[in-house]
């Protein structure tokens, strides 16, 4: 049977499942006509993809039904024992173990306390025997982690009494120094960097499961411990370019993941606990999104997001309380909507979904590196000198104007969205953007979109003006970026500028009421009305509404 079929299948049967609840007991309690082991045959499939889909839908079985979660597992780990030799057997009983611990919080009565032990016992011991066999090496190695990332989701009752021993792990997934860390550059060769990686990938995975899930366990002196590994993991993304340069292009994805986990961790961490790493986090973060490295014009999936509520109806997607939504939100440009799915990361089996998304559909890995790069990016903006800010805006302004076409399109729009994550997150604290040079570097920074083709950034730097308005904190400098736009208004014909600057008009109103002036407050409603009534043009008259 075909892997695609297979995957379509497994989620109809987990989606319907979970909406029958208890009511699917008998499609599970009959042994020979049950559904469970025709589920549990996928995990040994030789796709990937078809092995996470039922792992999910085991887990979904688990959920609807809780009296099958213990079973369930002990089920998978008796199966992993037998099978240990098979890479297959190890990836996907593994990956069921990971998705049914995640599913345990959905279930009132839990698992016994011994199943939590027991299973950290199987991860240690899946990675202590990694090296022993290159044939499992990565199974066993992304099977480890993966199950030690899951059992964190059981919380601090469980985790506590593995802590220590969780922490000596994360310590010796990483070199100790960077001279251990120049010299490992030298050795081996594309396999095991695969799985020295994938292994790199895996504990950062575990640290972000840790500080999603067990808050209370987080103490100074855990970070302090846990910082030693973050910070070898940042010199070490510095040097992987080489690495992928001297050993060939098949680890880029091992790569792209540690700094997807690099970024996830560090944005759960409080930034003034790594101040210390600010300066190359944030060479390393403007290169993410900036796409300095990547020849690929990959958009972030979040400035639609970033953008008002309100603005849904001018970017096209207006469907949204209906059954084409999903459709909708496809079709429009620049959209990630829909390219969500189980295999571009096998943590998502054990993080908790949106309620109103009962599949998890994590984003290509493409994409989701560079999501959360803006996202941390934001996070720590507040915490930089003013002389910084300046140069990153001015470095934003350059990286624009040097791209061309399409390429041009992409790098605007992962930075607007790292630069409304940023002001947003100074508004947010009623902090100030900085002084005149700073100012005026967004400004022209946001100005340079407003006449933009693409109708979501022309949005996006409306957005942003109005969140600038909010965080210069200077009426003289407000009113200025006011009348910027009255004497845009005044002499464009063209829609593009008309939609633009009519969009920054009512975004300055948004988020700094009248502007500090009536006289603005009128001049804005009656240059909005004229145009309103230009029915020569339906766009612009929808803009000015």
């Amino acid at each position: 049977v075909s892997q695609h079929v297979l995957v379509c299948a497994l989620h109809e049967l987990g989606c319907l499942v979970l909406r029958l609840g208890t009511s699917a007991s008998p499609l599970v309690a009959e042994p020979a006509t049950g559904i469970v082991e025709p589920v549990v045959s996928v995990l040994i499939h030789p796709s990937h993809a078809a092995r996470l889909s039922a792992s999910w839908c085991l887990a979904s079985i688990a959920v609807a039904l809780p009296s099958q979660l213990t079973p369930l597992l002990d089920r998978c780990v008796e199966r992993m024992d037998k099978l240990r030799s098979s890479p297959e057997a190890v990836a996907g009983y593994s990956s069921a173990l990971a998705a049914l611990l995640g599913g345990v919080y959905q279930c009132p009565l839990g698992i016994p306390h011994s199943k939590g032990k027991q299973i950290f016992s199987i991860a240690e011991e899946l990675l202590r025997t990694a090296s022993q066999n290159s044939r499992l090496s990565l199974q066993r190695t992304q099977s480890g982690w993966l199950l030690l990332g899951a059992l964190m989701t059981l919380g601090p009752s469980v985790i506590k009494n593995h802590l220590p021993r969780m922490l000596l792990l994360w310590r010796n997934a990483f070199p100790r120094s960077v001279r251990e860390l120049e010299s490992e550059k030298v050795r081996g060769e594309a396999f095991t960097w695969q799985v020295t990686l994938e292994g790199r990938a895996g504990a950062l995975g575990a640290m972000y499961s840790f500080l999603l899930n067990c808050r209370d366990l987080v103490t100074e002196d855990v970070i302090r411990r846990m910082l030693a590994p973050l910070e070898c993991a940042l010199v070490m993304m510095s040097q992987l370019a080489s690495v992928i340069k001297m050993y060939g292009s098949q680890l880029k994805a091992s790569a792209a993941t540690i700094r997807l986990r690099l970024y996830d961790v560090l944005s759960l961490l409080p930034p003034e606990s790594f101040d210390g790493l600010y300066p190359n986090l944030l060479r390393e973060l403007v290169a993410e999104f900036t796409l300095t490295d990547n020849p690929a014009n990959t958009t972030t999936s979040q400035l639609r997001f970033m953008c008002h509520a309100d603005d849904n109806v001018i970017l096209g997607s207006w469907l949204q309380e209906t059954d084409h939504k999903a459709i909708e939100d496809q079709l429009q440009p620049n959209s990630a909507s829909g390219s969500g799915t189980l295999e571009h990361d096998s943590q998502s089996l054990f993080i908790r979904c949106p309620p109103n998304e009962p599949i998890p559909g994590p984003l290509p890995l493409g994409v989701a590196v560079i999501d959360s790069s803006v996202k941390l990016y934001g996070v720590i903006f507040r915490h930089v000198a003013h002389k910084h800010r300046y140069q990153m805006l001015q470095h934003f302004n350059e990286c624009i104007r040097q791209a061309k076409g399409p390429r041009q399109q992409a790098v605007q729009m992962n930075v607007f969205t790292a630069v409304l994550c940023a002001l947003k997150s100074l508004a947010e604290l009623k902090a100030s953007l900085g002084p005149d040079d700073v100012k005026k570097a967004a400004f022209s920074l946001i100005m340079d979109a407003m006449s933009s083709n693409n109708p979501i950034l022309r949005c996006a730097a409306g957005e942003a003006l109005g969140r600038l308005a909010q965080v210069v904190g200077d009426s003289k400098f407000i009113a200025e970026m006011a009348q910027h736009s009255f004497d845009k208004l005044k002499s464009a014909r063209d829609v593009v500028s008309r939609t633009g600057h009519s969009l920054a008009l009512g975004c300055l109103h948004r988020y700094v009421g009248g502007m500090g002036s009536n006289q603005h407050l009128n001049t804005s409603v009656s240059i909005l009305l004229a145009l309103a009534q230009d029915f020569n043009s339906p766009v612009v008259q929808v803009r000015q509404l």
